[in-house]
């Protein structure tokens, strides 16, 4: 049977023709576990340089206060030895059909779709700013604040110019080379949404500070789409570095007043022109991804929650509320408009499989292994330390949170391990995660105790 039996898009009501232990599901399963323990493995070597590099920086401060220079230079370090070498390496170890697809560094489908996709992109990234601090400010109804690590902000021009190579210019290549660029493009075979998504997951888990983490998942979204619908990662280098750039003015905007009246006026423009360039842009040449299809009244529905959340989200990050209903209630109903808006435009598209394993497994499997699983535990245990507590409630939402993900992680590893459709060969990987698992379970179990005893 032809692999080109599958087309990009998802429908969940279509009826699987394979039947148990079909040698095509178990390829796909055995490729994708690949693919998984790579990015993991990216990801702990990311972890692992960013440590010694803490290190070096502790060692330079006992004897000497590191100037902004050195700073700026160890972290241009950092993102070259810890992201862009670990990421590029993995690659060499694709199958020569993946490493076909990686680093696509041609120029974008036109010059007209790169430039509305730029200020469309830019202005969508910005908007998961109010996104982020909006949860932020929901947290903190139960008492909990969001911290992000101190650094130094730069005192003169040359420092500021500085600055910026270092934030928006450095990350902006090397993190959409590697995740963009070697992560995302294999996992288009199991569907555009499925590796936007998962390059966005593993995006996000490389920012190790809860004021960043759900901001990076948002603009790995955005991101991932604009790469593949102008079919150029240029486009998201782009776009990330004007972001990063606005976040260089921001810091400018904290000395000077006129910089922050610039800013101000530049944000109120750029969100409309992102409007503006958002529909220019669907209407110029560029890759859809199955995602205009769906009704206008959909459309609208989703588009009207989307705009609702966002206004919530607004003002949960500029107001302290006292209840936290609205922002719950808000969100429940974009995901619910997602998911409605999505199921339509399938229907609509009436699309085969985009693989030949269903959306669960393929999130399962990429999600589930050793190496993704040891970094999420890493990276998780690194945040928390930038969360404050300050009541009761607060610990109780917190790890309630913690026990969700570990539930949602455990039941992942569960369908695998029971699935009727894989092989015993496409299962072993996941029995060495419900290990890890465990031992992560019993490890906390055990500090937590210790920790306990020692404050009697």
């Amino acid at each position: 049977m032809s692999d080109n039996r599958y087309t990009y898009g998802t429908y969940e009501n279509y009826n699987n023709p394979f039947t148990p232990k079909d040698p095509f599901i178990n390829r796909d399963a055995r490729h994708l576990t690949k693919l998984s323990l790579l990015a993991g493995t990216g990801v702990l070597c990311f972890i692992l340089v960013q440590y010694i590099f803490s290190f070096i920086v502790v060692g330079i401060s006992t004897s000497t206060q590191p100037s902004f220079l050195l700073n700026a230079l160890l972290t241009i370090l950092l993102s070259i030895l810890g992201i862009y070498v670990p990421f590029t390496v993995i690659m060499r170890f694709y199958s020569p059909e993946d490493r076909a697809v990686c680093m696509n560094l041609d120029a974008p489908v036109s010059k007209k779709s790169f430039l509305y996709a730029l200020v469309t992109g830019t202005a969508a990234v910005f908007a998961g700013n109010y996104i982020t601090s909006g949860f932020s400010g929901f947290v903190s109804t139960y008492d909990i604040e969001f911290s992000n690590y101190p650094t130094e902000n730069p005192a003169n021009f040359l420092e500021y110019l500085l600055f910026a190579f270092e934030v928006a210019i450095i990350p902006a290549i090397v993190e959409e080379v590697a995740i963009r660029g070697v992560v995302m493009p294999p996992l288009r075979k199991y569907g555009d949404r499925f590796a936007i998504i998962m390059s966005a997951i593993i995006f996000a888990l490389m920012h190790s500070n809860m004021l960043q983490i759900p901001f990076a998942f948002v603009a790995g979204i955005v991101l991932g789409y604009f790469a593949i619908s102008t079919k150029s990662v240029w486009t998201s280098i782009a776009i990330h570095a004007a972001n990063n750039l606005l976040s260089v003015i921001s810091t400018a905007a904290l000395e000077s007043p006129v910089v922050g009246v610039i800013l101000s006026v530049m944000i109120v423009v750029l969100l409309a022109a992102g409007v503006y360039c958002g529909f220019k842009f669907i209407k110029e040449p560029h890759y859809s991804l199955g995602i205009t299809f769906a009704p206008k009244s959909e459309r609208k529905f989703l588009f009207a929650s989307a705009a609702v959340f966002l206004f919530i989200s607004f003002v949960y990050s500029s107001y302290e509320g006292n209840n936290s209903t609205p922002y719950i209630l808000t969100s429940l109903l974009f995901a619910f408009c997602i998911r409605r808006y999505l199921k339509a435009n399938n229907r609509q598209r009436n699309c085969l499989p985009s693989s030949s394993l269903n959306l669960k497994t393929r999130v399962a499997l990429y999600c589930s292994t050793p190496t993704v699983i040891g970094g999420m535990v890493i990276l998780i245990l690194s945040a928390i330390q930038t969360v404050t507590v300050t009541s009761y409630g607060g610990y109780l939402f917190l790890y309630g949170a913690l026990a969700a993900v570990l539930a949602a992680t455990l039941y992942m590893i569960y369908k695998i391990l029971h699935s009727k459709e894989l092989e015993s060969k496409s299962k072993s990987v996941y029995r060495k995660s419900l290990y890890v698992m465990i031992a992560v379970c019993i490890v906390m179990m055990i500090t937590s105790f210790v920790s306990n005893l020692l404050m009697f």
